[in-house]
């Protein structure tokens, strides 16, 4: 059997990856590359979509989704594998799609067709977001998806014990030096200081992820929180969804349920005090969040940004400027992390995904690759 990398080793974004059996071939992920718009799309041939029997989706995010429509353009006539959030999130319609939460819960086993079987779990991610293992004519592989054991709303099943011939493992911080655990205390220290100082804050966030997590800790300090309705439904989606959120975020429902909503009147109207305003615009582009941002500055607030900056947007701008402060959530795994996931299962080999650098380790079963390389197993 191999592995045969299409995206997503050694750059950040267009993941990737086509398994090939001598009876069939899967995709995991169709992802979009925007960092790099010369290369937007996965390292794949006519010939390799073709082969492709399903295309499993981990979650929602374009830089594990974005991909789709080319993939169809460029032949793929197999099914998808998504859970039935992550499929109400593309655009269009997927023909006779598999809804694995509909078929069977968290870690039970699914026979897909003779060729192979599948489990999956939830990656703590996002809404959606899965991890799976597959069962393929004699061969097991996981594939963790964006995975964190740490949010602060969104449920995970832990990856343990489990045994694997090969582990294409989430690594996007790299050799970051906080953990989710360490993280996620460095990061509530600071949002404690940030509410003494009772000033707004506003939060540019994705459309899904994180943004959920911030609405948690804010509520839980009994700070108010005004959304846009993007993030509004989400929040009410995972409350009326519990299989999906923590059970601290269910706890702070009712404050939840209380959340303004953002209107053109915001800006000039900002709660006095301190309050957690949160625009689904990550690189904050839109007209909107350019308001909120100058009414927060002059209120004496902060922009506080908390994942990834692409080059040349405004949010990376006003990060090396000093207008906005960067303090990053962890959302993703760190090198340490990988290790210890390793550790914690039966793992041959270790593909360290999602990550710019080339991760080394002692151990010998993490095998770094790179896009358009081929792994035997």
């Amino acid at each position: 059997m191999q592995c045969y990398v299409a995206g997503g080793c050694v750059e950040h974004g267009r993941n990737c990856f086509l398994i090939e059996g001598e009876k069939s071939a899967v995709l995991l992920d169709c992802g979009l590359m925007k960092e790099l718009p010369g290369v937007p799309f996965p390292h794949l041939s006519p010939e390799q979509v073709r082969k492709a029997d399903y295309l499993l989706l981990s979650h929602c995010h374009l830089d594990h989704t974005g991909a789709l429509l080319w993939l169809y353009e460029k032949g793929f006539r197999g099914r998808v594998i998504a859970t039935a959030f992550t499929l109400d999130q593309i655009p269009g319609r997927i023909a006779d799609p598999i809804v694995i939460d509909e078929i069977a819960g968290p870690e039970e086993w699914i026979t897909i067709d003779d060729s192979f079987r599948l489990k999956w779990g939830r990656s703590g991610h996002c809404l959606g977001s899965v991890w799976f293992l597959l069962d393929m004519e004699g061969k097991r592989i996981l594939y963790s998806g964006d995975y964190t054991e740490r949010s602060a709303s969104y449920k995970a099943d832990k990856i343990r014990n489990l045994r694997a011939d090969l582990a294409i493992i989430d690594t996007a911080y790299g050799d970051y030096s906080l953990d989710g655990k360490r993280n996620r205390k460095a990061f509530a220290d600071i949002l404690d200081d940030l509410v003494e100082d009772e000033r707004p804050l506003l939060f540019p966030v994705p459309n899904h992820g994180r943004g959920l997590d911030i609405m948690r800790l804010l509520a839980e300090r009994c700070v108010p929180v005004l959304a846009d309705a993007k993030l509004i439904r989400e929040a009410g989606w995972a409350l009326a969804h519990p299989v999906w959120a923590r059970k601290r975020f269910l706890a702070v429902a009712e404050h939840l349920q209380e959340m303004r909503p953002i209107t053109d009147s915001t800006p000039d109207e900002l709660p006095s005090g301190a309050c957690g305003i949160l625009v689904a615009d990550t690189s904050m582009k839109k007209e909107m969040t350019g308001r909120l941002a100058r009414a927060v500055e002059a209120a004496g607030g902060k922009v506080v940004v908390t994942g990834k900056q692409l080059p040349g947007t405004r949010a990376r701008q006003m990060v090396e400027s000093g207008d906005a402060i960067f303090l990053r959530l962890s959302v993703h795994q760190n090198k340490e992390e990988l290790i210890r996931l390793v550790k914690k299962n039966r793992i041959t080999f270790a593909v360290p995904f999602h990550c710019r650098d080339e991760l080394m380790s002692s151990d010998r079963r993490v095998m770094p690759m790179r896009t358009g390389d081929t792994l035997f197993f």
